[in-house]
């Protein structure tokens, strides 16, 4: 399963009742009174199947029945057949209506009989018990992106087009659908819809679509029609990419019709169409949300009883959309802070939900802001510098519901921003220039700017430091501006007389002697260039004892041995300055640096083994460590300690090294014997 998908869901309802399926009643009647006889007779009665096992009425034989003139669907009490015919009734359910009579003669003679006209509602010749439909598959159509948006565009014309073709062929057609003994106008499961249906027979032909892809759902099943009246039955759900959809295909393999007829009952498997349903409708699926497709049967147009005993399955559909309505949201997190007595207004945002919104507020805002209900715009003029913490809430149109914590920091009225630097110091060319220019009022922070002429090689920074090396000598003229944060302003003309370069300064002492503990020691540092009289200072570590002075002599008596690093550096009369890394190193006056062990302890295989190193002179801490071949399972470490197990027997020579603290090294050959 890929990990941003949408649901599909798909669901059956039948809107339309099958005609004598209401628990297994007749439709009611509806009767309407003859004209002058006082007789009433059925207004809604249709031609009934032939071989229809429908009772004839009591007191009727059979002879007498068929002898008696019949007034069909198709033609009208005066027995001449209509201009337009009405629809034909996809079920018969009552039989023939006989030809009403207008009146009841007031006079007779002798040998006259006597002719009793009656009427009646016979039970419907059909009753469904079952209509069960079977679904092998589901496919969707996702379009490339450009060319999906000219198939919705195409989709009403389509439709009209369908719609067209089918008036037409139901004109040409008659109303003789359904009609019992009338064949040649049966309708077949692959007609062209009605204009109630969504659904379109496609031939196989349709399946090469070059507009984008079809994806078969894993979905099928079957449902009895007469068990999802009014109601919706999930056929089967599954997972797809998120993005837009336009086109539906559904397989029908098979119907199953059960009926009850006169005392009988039956089951057929009704005729359904040779190719998929089509169904062109757009619909989104979006990543995490369920979409759901409703196919509304209209099952008593869609089941049709031939004259020639067949059963027909023309689908008369309506398909629903429903889509995920994203969850409503506010995006603003934050506000811009105001100014008393300065306009305010800042615009609320939100998304998802079912627009529009309307924007209410609950806590404190800044006395003189208020928020538009409708369009979620803070606006006002603060009148009070304080900071003021609330609540938003944004309803849509569907009942969601977001909320959001803000606030406003109100500041108080500033003063006006004024450049309070007025002139700038000059500077010499090829030496390192640097002046901050400074400003009064308004509210920080504050950014600077420049226009005209800066001194070569200098620069402006947004903090107001003017800084850099002038490359030339020159007076030059420039304005500088400073803008505050509440978008005040100020300008202020200046300029800077550079004059011409000196030689650059440069300490020419790159390395000091070595001294001795206890022993006086002396250096002067040198330096050229620059501007004389130089001035010199350091930092870091100087050896103990010594000091540096401002005319540039190291000297004193080092107290301590070691190496010393430190920094000098030099100023000359016109600000010019360089520095110098250097390091001095004191020995210390010490005695020579020697091994004092000249031999070791033999030892065991398998028994734990220790010896200490030792020596004299030089200065500590030492270092030991050895070269040659030491017994298998010892080692000496840096403090000069030989451990561990021995793991073989034998004479093992080896040699030792010791390293003291000033450098000093002493070496000593050595042998350990291990015995079994």
């Amino acid at each position: 399963m890929k990990q941003y998908i949408g649901i599909i869901i798909i669901l059956m309802l039948v809107a339309g009742l099958v005609a004598g399926c209401n628990g297994g009643s007749s439709t009611p009647e509806k009767t309407s009174v003859l004209e002058g006889s006082g007789i009433s007779t059925p207004s809604d009665a249709t031609s009934a199947p032939t071989g229809s096992d429908s009772p004839t009425p009591e007191g009727f034989s059979e002879t007498a029945s068929e002898s008696t003139p019949v007034v069909s669907s198709d033609t009208d009490v005066t027995g001449e057949t209509p201009a337009e015919n009405p629809p034909a009734q996809s079920i018969p359910t009552s039989p023939q209506q006989t030809e009403p009579v207008g009146s009841t003669s007031s006079t007779s003679t002798p040998s006259a009989g006597i002719i009793e006209i009656l009427v009646t509602d016979a039970p419907p010749g059909y009753e469904i018990t079952s209509v069960k439909v079977t679904v092998l598959g589901v496919e969707v159509h996702q379009a490339v992106a450009e060319q999906a948006q000219d198939q919705d565009r195409d989709q009403d014309g389509e439709g009209d087009q369908n719609k067209n073709k089918n008036k037409d062929k139901q004109k040409s057609q008659g109303n003789g659908k359904g009609v019992a003994g009338n064949d040649e106008s049966t309708p077949t499961p692959d007609d062209e819809p009605s204009d109630e249906s969504d659904a379109v027979v496609e031939d196989n032909s349709d399946d090469a679509d070059g507009n984008g892809s079809w994806i078969q759902l894993d979905i099928e099943g079957t449902f009895d029609l007469l068990l999802v009246q009014e109601v919706s039955e999930v056929l089967g759900t599954d997972f797809l990419d998120p993005g837009k959809y336009t086109q539906i295909r559904m397989t029908v393999d098979s119907v199953i019709v059960e009926y009850l007829h006169g005392t009988s009952s039956g089951t057929q498997t009704a005729e359904v169409p040779s190719g998929k349903l089509k169904f062109v409708r757009p619909f989104n699926i979006e990543s995490g949300q369920t979409t759901s497709l409703l196919f509304d049967f209209i099952a008593d147009k869609s089941i049709n009883f031939t004259g020639s005993g067949k059963v027909i399955f023309k689908p008369v559909i309506k398909l629903q959309v429903s889509e995920p309505v994203p969850t409503l949201n506010i995006t603003t997190n934050s506000l811009p802070n105001g100014t008393v007595a300065e306009f305010y207004s800042t615009s609320l945002e939100a998304a998802g939900g079912t627009t529009p919104y309307a924007w209410t507020w609950s806590g404190t805002l800044p006395g003189g802001l208020n928020l538009d209900a409708t369009t979620g715009v803070i606006s006002g003029t603060p009148t009070a510098a304080v900071d003021y913490d609330f609540t938003v809430q944004v309803n849509d149109s569907d009942s969601q519901v977001d909320t959001q914590a803000l606030s406003i920091s109100i500041s108080a009225a500033v003063s006006p921003l004024e450049i309070t630097t007025t002139s700038l110091l000059a500077g010499k060319e090829g030496i390192g220039y640097s002046a901050t220019l400074a400003a009064a009022g308004g509210t920080t922070p504050y950014a600077w700017t420049w226009s005209g002429t800066l001194p070569g090689g200098l620069n402006l920074d947004t903090a107001g430091v003017i800084s850099g090396t002038p490359t030339a000598a020159g007076s030059y003229d420039f304005t500088v501006q400073v803008d505050d944060s509440d978008s005040q302003v100020d300008t202020q003309a200046l300029s800077i007389s550079i004059s011409a370069a000196v030689s650059p300064l440069e300490i020419t002492t790159t390395s000091l002697l070595a001294g001795k503990e206890g022993i006086g020691y002396s250096a002067t540092l040198a330096a050229a260039g620059g501007t004389t009289p130089y001035a010199w200072t350091w930092s870091g570590t100087l050896p103990g004892g010594l000091n540096l002075d401002t005319a540039g002599v190291i000297s004193g008596t080092p107290t301590a041995a070691g190496s010393y690093d430190f920094t000098v550096q030099v100023d000359d009369s016109d600000s010019q300055v360089d520095t110098q890394a250097l390091s001095i190193s004191i020995s210390a006056a010490v005695s020579p640096l020697e091994i004092t062990t000249t031999s070791l302890l033999a030892g065991k295989e398998g028994i734990g083994y220790s010896a200490t190193l030792a020596a004299a002179g030089g200065t500590t801490p030492y270092a030991w460590t050895w070269s040659g071949t030491l017994p298998g399972g010892l080692n000496l470490d840096t403090a000069g300690v030989i451990s561990g197990t021995p793991t073989a027997a034998g004479s093992y020579d080896f040699t030792v090294q010791v390293d003291d603290n000033d450098s000093q090294v002493d070496t000593q050959a050595l042998n350990i014997s291990i015995t079994e």
